[in-house]
Parts: structure tokens; C-alpha cells; sequence
């Protein structure tokens, strides 16, 4: 398998038209991540209680030479408790120093970390669609796939030599971006809060996701052997990667959640004990003193005081078989963290409730689901040429 690998990379780096898409790949990458870290909504930020992007509102712009002014450990905070913040009870010194703060350049690093790996296989994604169905779908039309055959490698290593080749060109352009990520951060002298276990799950989520469009994308050449099915099987999957990041900003991504949440849940009955409960406890303590949870099995968002749920809806019947097809539909989904990010779970609670987890797990099914049908059919079929 390392000399189809390494034949594999030869015939890549020989290529003029790859060095141009690998060139576009790294210019893009850097355009977009630029424009991102560099975006008033991120680094011109007010003194007061929420961030103002546009206008002139006494707004202070952040720059290599005064960040160190504004960086996050001034607040004497620590990564963990910013990311816990609004999701269950932290110190009261911390709660006081970053609402004291909020929206202060400090809380908004974390989301310029958070930021760019929530679309870290975006551009990646875009770039392996395009380059899958033409690489090796030049190889069947060249007569490359049948002299491996020929030189008695088994379709079951040129499978899956092919499917790791892929991946290996995901990982390296994740890393690539990091890379060009990792000098914008030196040049800005930014040192972003992480809670590194939910940022190497966010990580791996994202990698899924690029393996899954593989997956997807290869099973459809090595069937088809044509070029043409695996161009249109990468248009459409691109199309649905943009439709999920556009949806994310627009509301459309949560519509089936939402649909679902609403059907399960009734918000309007909430005048009872729990709710006077409720807005006591927030006018005498704060937000501070309650955990909120997104319950996956319940499909409902929870809120905890000392301990006890403050049941802030009631349930309507469902039909369970209606029920459980939607959820079947949603937790099958490969992009389901970005959904229910826009339906307003933070980045920290679906870490913490498991909406990563049941992410990975869909990517986990269908790239062993497209794998499967692969090389079944690629096994069976005579090689054509």
C-alpha cells in the first residue's frame, strides 16, 4: 500500500493543474481567515454590554500594538469557566469580571478560536470534492486502475490506498489553515482561551466531516469509473456544505430542530411555580446560579437550581412513531452540531451533551456505509480500458 500511496503523490505533485488548485486552496484560505480574524465584529469591540460592529460608538480597534492592552488574561478568568459561563454556576469573581466585561475583546477571543474551526473543513471540503473525481477519475480513463490490477495489487488495496490518500490530503490542508491561523495569532500577539478538550473534539468533528464527503465522493468514482458521476455527486455536496454554513446565519439550519422542539414542547403554558421560581432566582442571583443542559434523549433544554429541574414547558403528546423518524433524521444528519448551534446550544454545551459525540458517530456511519458500498460494487465490476 506505500507505493500506491507513493504513486499516488507523485502523480499529484507532477500535475501543473493541482499546484494551481493547491495554490488557490492556501490563497483562499488565508483571504477568508484574514477577513475573519480581522473583522470589526470581532476585534473593534465596545466597553459596554454587547459588541457593536458597525458605526462609530466609541468602539476600540484592536492592533499588533495595543492587544496586549486587551488581552483575556487581564480579567483574571480562567479558559474553563469562560467557556462554562451561561451553562452552569462558575465563581462569583469570574462571573463578576467577565459580565463586567462582556463583549469585551477578551470574551471575544474565545470566539475567534471557536469561530474558525467551526468552518475549518469548509474550504478543504470544497477543494478534496473537486479534486477526488478528477484524480481518480482520470486514473480509470488512463488505464491507471487496471495496470495496478495488472501488477497484482488487490482492488481491495487500491480501495483503500485511494480512500487513505484522500484523507491524507484533508488532514494536510486542515493543517495548512492552522498553520496560516497560527501566524496571524503571532503577528496580533493573540493567545486565545481554549478548553482544549472541547477544541480537539470541535477539531476532530470537522476532520469527520471532510472524511465523510471523501467517502462519499470516491465510493461514487470507483462505482461509476467515470469522472462525470463523480462531478456531480461533489456539486451537490458542496452545495449542501454551503447550504448548512449559509443556514447557520440565516436560521434556516435549526428549522427541522426547531420544528421538532415545538411539536415535543409547549412554551406557552409556563406561567406556573417553576417559572415564578425561575425569575426569582435570576433577579436575586443571577444567571449564575443555574445549569442549563440540552437533554439529547428527552430532546429538551433543562434548567437546574440546587439540583432540582425547573420544568420550564410542558410536554404535548407526539405521535412516537412521527417522533422517533424525526430524530432518526436528525441524529443520522453528518452536519448536526452546525444545526443546533443556530437552534442556540453553545459550543460548550454540545460538547458537554453530547451533540459532538452523536456528530461523530454519523460521520463514523457513513464513511463505513460509503466505504461498504465501494468496494463492494468496485470488487464485482470488471475494470474497464
Amino acid at each position: 500500500m506505500r507505493k500506491l500511496l507513493s504513486g499516488y503523490l507523485f502523480r499529484l505533485l507532477k500535475s501543473i493543474d493541482k499546484w494551481v488548485l493547491i495554490f488557490l486552496y492556501v490563497l483562499s484560505m488565508s483571504y477568508l481567515i484574514y477577513t475573519f480574524v480581522s473583522s470589526k465584529s470581532f476585534v473593534t469591540m465596545t466597553r459596554g454590554n454587547y459588541t457593536l460592529p458597525l458605526g462609530d460608538h466609541g468602539e476600540i480597534t484592536i492592533s499588533k500594538d495595543n492587544v496586549k492592552d486587551y488581552k483575556f488574561e487581564s480579567l483574571g478568568v480562567s479558559d474553563f469557566n469562560l467557556y462554562r459561563v451561561d451553562c452552569e454556576p462558575i465563581p462569583k469573581e469570574d462571573y463578576d469580571a467577565i459580565f463586567a466585561n462582556y463583549g469585551s475583546i477578551a470574551y471575544s477571543e474565545r470566539e475567534l478560536f471557536v469561530g474558525l474551526i467551526e468552518f475549518l473543513h469548509f474550504v478543504p471540503a470544497i477543494i478534496v470534492l473537486i479534486l477526488i473525481p478528477d484524480f481518480f477519475g482520470t486514473m480509470f480513463k488512463d488505464r491507471t486502475i487496471k495496470n495496478q490490477i495488472s501488477c497484482g495489487y488487490t482492488k481491495g488495496q487500491i480501495y483503500l490506498s485511494s480512500l487513505l490518500f484522500s484523507f491524507l490530503l484533508n488532514l494536510a490542508m486542515m493543517l495548512a489553515t492552522l498553520i496560516i491561523y497560527a501566524l496571524l495569532c503571532l503577528f496580533y500577539m493573540w493567545k486565545p482561551p481554549v478548553y482544549l478538550p472541547q477544541v480537539l473534539v470541535m477539531l476532530l468533528v470537522q476532520i469527520m466531516i471532510t472524511f465523510t464527503l471523501s467517502s462519499i465522493s470516491l465510493a461514487v468514482v470507483f462505482i461509476s469509473e467515470k469522472r462525470t458521476a463523480g462531478f456531480i455527486v461533489s456539486f451537490l455536496l458542496i452545495t449542501a456544505v454551503v447550504s448548512v454554513y449559509v443556514g447557520k446565519y440565516n436560521g434556516s439550519g435549526s428549522d427541522a430542530i426547531n420544528r421538532l422542539d415545538y411539536k415535543t414542547h409547549d412554551y406557552n403554558s409556563i406561567d406556573n411555580e417553576n417559572w415564578v421560581e425561575y425569575k426569582r432566582v435570576m433577579q436575586n442571583e443571577g444567571s449564575n446560579a443555574f445549569v442549563q443542559r440540552f437533554d439529547v434523549s428527552d430532546f429538551a433544554y433543562k434548567t437546574y437550581y440546587n439540583g432540582k429541574e425547573l420544568k420550564l414547558y410542558e410536554e404535548t403528546y407526539m405521535n412516537p412513531v412521527e417522533k422517533s423518524a424525526r430524530m432518526a433524521i436528525i441524529y443520522m444528519d453528518p452536519f448536526v452540531v452546525t444545526k443546533f448551534e443556530s437552534f442556540g446550544l453553545t459550543t460548550y454545551m454540545l460538547y458537554h451533551d453530547g451533540i459532538m459525540a452523536i456528530e461523530l458517530a454519523n460521520n463514523l456511519f457513513w464513511i463505513l456505509v460509503s466505504t461498504a458500498a465501494g468496494m463492494v460494487v468496485f470488487k464485482k465490476k470488471e475494470v474497464k480500458g
